[in-house]
């Protein structure tokens, strides 16, 4: 294997077996960890990904990650004491007995000179502030911060001190993010999941000048005088933003941007002249759109973004909807953006009982996921998806056919079930028989049918 990509595969090993994770989070944790070089005319994303491809399963085992594996009663395998010895940490079970057999050995472990630090435990653990100050004192040169589990009932001082760290993933009880998360100067990539379906954001995001990926699962505000600077062209995530805080002169701020999620009222973007806003998106590629209705005087009209000209960023590649409430009949001016290869459709993003495709469909989408839809008759042909590869129907319980003309799509390799009814289960099993009749002709036919509980 090439030297340079060595430490890029023995960091693979952070994660559990067979656990499933995004390639974008993998590539931002190798940039955060200083594994990507800079190259000219390339961002570090995109080397990222060449070195992704480059992969090979082949590699010599060195002490470069560690895994503390709970041992019943005798504790940790291996010790805990043997953190000092390691530069990458993964605890994947009972973090809670890891982070308090840490805090009570605190006096050996002060010298503790970790890079990355990462859980994907079931359990949760809250920390509270005079134990955050010994995490911190611990953790000095820490750079990774991975740890869903552990939550913290607000932004603690001491964590901002932490001025090394470049990729954070944090749990708040809270619905505040504190000004003081600026002084994390180094920082690229930030998540923030909360309790709260609102989130505050105290700090000047803007000033942080090497972030490059920023995402809550809230509706998330931003100061209304916000300070830009020259490095905001490094800003490629933005996720969870409210409604309220999508203005034209805060995105002109963000000539780089390439993913963008928007949470809240939507209606919101509706008004004061903000009709064209998405569309003047040119760079984003992946857009989420999540409607918040707090009552029934929040109910806007959102159909007028799907007037012609489209209002959605004309080079859009993935599109997410979710309690949109759309009537089916809008559906059809997706279509028309050329470039969407990735269409997914959540929690009554259309409603009513039937979806007729018409005119030309969809001639790129690749993968189609409609999930929690109270749709009962679907109506297409093969022409109307030329390209698709996968189709993933979840929790549709209602649903009752599956378009079996979509067994003659060439490209079509993949179709998952969840929670269906016997009706379209029956349907894709006629799509299968389909499928395995057309590979005794051509042994090119790839497909598989799968089914979750």
């Amino acid at each position: 294997m090439p030297y340079h990509l060595r430490a890029c595969f023995l960091y693979l090993g952070i994660f559990p077996r067979k656990s499933k994770f995004s390639v974008s989070k993998l590539a931002h944790m190798w940039i955060a960890e200083g594994f990507i070089p800079r190259k000219d005319g390339v961002t570090l994303e995109e080397t990222a990904e060449e070195y992704l491809k480059e992969l090979n399963p082949h590699a010599d085992g060195e002490n470069f990650l560690q895994e503390f594996r709970n041992s019943g009663p005798e504790g940790f395998y291996p010790p805990i004491d043997e953190v000092k010895k390691n530069r990458r940490v993964c605890i994947h079970a009972h973090i809670s007995k890891f982070i308090e057999t840490l805090i009570s050995s605190r006096h050996q472990t002060l010298k503790i000179g970790l890079r990355s630090f990462v859980s994907h435990s079931d359990t949760e653990v809250t920390l509270h502030g005079k134990n955050i100050s010994i995490i911190r004192a611990a953790f000095k040169l820490l750079r990774v911060l991975d740890a869903k589990p552990i939550k913290v009932n607000k932004i603690h001082s001491d964590l901002c001190l932490l001025v090394h760290l470049r990729y954070v993933t944090l749990s708040l009880n809270g619905d505040v993010l504190p000004e003081a998360i600026s002084k994390l100067r180094n920082m690229q990539t930030l998540t923030v999941h909360t309790t709260s379906c609102t989130l505050k954001i105290e700090a000047d995001i803007l000033k942080m000048v090497e972030l490059r990926h920023f995402q809550t699962n809230a509706s998330a505000t931003l100061p209304k005088k916000s300070k830009a600077s020259e490095e905001d062209e490094r800003l490629q995530t933005l996720c969870g933003i409210s409604p309220k805080s999508c203005t034209q002169e805060f995105f002109s701020k963000l000539p780089n941007l390439k993913k963008l999620g928007i949470c809240g009222q939507l209606g919101l973007l509706l008004l004061d002249g903000k009709n064209e806003l998405l569309s003047k998106l040119v760079k984003v590629e992946k857009l989420k759109l999540l409607n918040q209705v707090t009552s029934p005087k929040d109910e806007d009209d959102l159909s007028k973004l799907f007037d012609q000209p489209p209002r959605f960023p004309p080079n859009l590649r993935s599109l997410t909807l979710s309690a949109t409430s759309l009537d089916w009949k809008h559906i059809s001016i997706l279509g028309s953006l050329q470039e969407l290869e990735e269409l997914k459709l959540k929690n009554d993003a259309f409603v009513g009982d039937k979806w007729e495709v018409h005119d030309e469909g969809f001639p790129n989408l690749k993968t189609l996921k409609i999930e929690s839809l109270h749709l009962i008759h679907w109506k297409s042909t093969s022409a109307h998806f030329p390209k698709l590869k996968r189709l993933m129907l979840s929790k549709c319980e209602k649903l009752r056919e599956i378009p079996v003309e979509l067994a003659d799509i060439s490209t079509f390799q993949e179709l998952h079930l969840r929670n269906a009814n016997q009706s379209a289960i029956e349907c894709a099993n006629d799509i299968l028989a389909d499928k395995l009749h057309m590979k005794q002709n051509d042994n090119n036919i790839m497909f598989e049918l799968l089914f979750d509980d």
